[in-house]
């Protein structure tokens, strides 16, 4: 049964304190939560719908609960509850960078826009990508709008939160890309066949102390611009992205 005090408890997950004292995050949308069920069911703690909603999946012996909108409206963080929402277990993000690195990784320095935290996620599963770095301060992956963003790219991305610094010692020196507004024409320069590429925060840009590690710097070239002094940093993302996996798309186009 859900009780006020379980609701309490639910509507509480919001804030980040009290996900990490509690061990637990919420996702909503029936999509997120069949992804979930699909890939981690050993997450999922509990499921609540709406009455007007139905289940069409197994959810083997996880606690399911119907409630109003009236009750939707309190725990959901969402301004029009899907009428889908669950209480999943949390792990705490590791802190220490794996041995072997991917092709390419993504490292954000200080990202704090839950929703581009989000987006950068689902972009890094769209490129492939099983891991994701952050920074410290970057935003907390639990959030539950970065969450909403990523689009059950949560569960297919790891997340490590640790310094530049650790991860290029760990991987011995791995040439560093910096997303910058200066440097070289991304367009018209080599890039290395394996790389971690850094993305600044969103008014600030790279971190001094990164600044220092970069090997490569690279911007975007503006076409005709009347104005724009910058791109969103996702948008940004999502160009460097395609560049640096050039070779792998054009392979894959010709197997399809």
């Amino acid at each position: 049964m859900l009780t006020r005090a379980k609701l309490l408890e639910i509507q509480k997950l919001k804030f980040k304190t009290e996900r990490l004292k509690q061990g637990r995050f919420v996702i909503e949308g029936y999509k997120m939560i069949r992804d979930c069920m699909l890939m981690h069911p050993e997450k999922l703690e509990m499921i609540i719908i709406s009455p007007d909603q139905k289940l069409d999946f197994e959810i083997q012996q996880i606690p399911c609960y119907t409630l109003d909108l009236n009750g939707f409206k309190r725990i959901s963080n969402l301004v029009e509850p899907p009428g889908w929402l669950a209480v999943c277990k949390l792990h705490k993000p590791v802190c220490i960078p794996p041995q072997n690195p991917q092709a390419v990784t993504l490292y954000l320095d200080d990202i704090r826009d839950p929703g581009n935290f989000g987006t950068l996620l689902r972009l890094a599963d769209w490129f492939g990508h099983t891991l994701l770095i952050a920074s410290e301060h970057s935003c907390d992956v639990f959030n539950p709008k970065a969450i909403q963003a990523s689009m059950g790219a949560c569960f297919r991305v790891d997340v490590i939160y640790c310094t530049l610094s650790e991860i290029i010692n760990t991987w011995d020196n791995m040439p560093v890309i910096g997303a910058q507004l200066h440097g070289e024409n991304l367009f018209n320069s080599k890039l290395p066949p394996k790389s971690i590429l850094v993305l600044g925060n969103e008014s600030k840009g790279i971190d001094i102390e990164n600044q220092r590690l970069i090997t490569h710097s690279r911007y975007i070239p503006a076409l005709k611009s009347k104005g724009s002094e910058s791109l969103n940093v996702a948008v940004a993302a999502s160009v460097f992205l395609t560049e640096l996996h050039r070779t792998d798309l054009k392979q894959s186009a010709f197997l399809s």
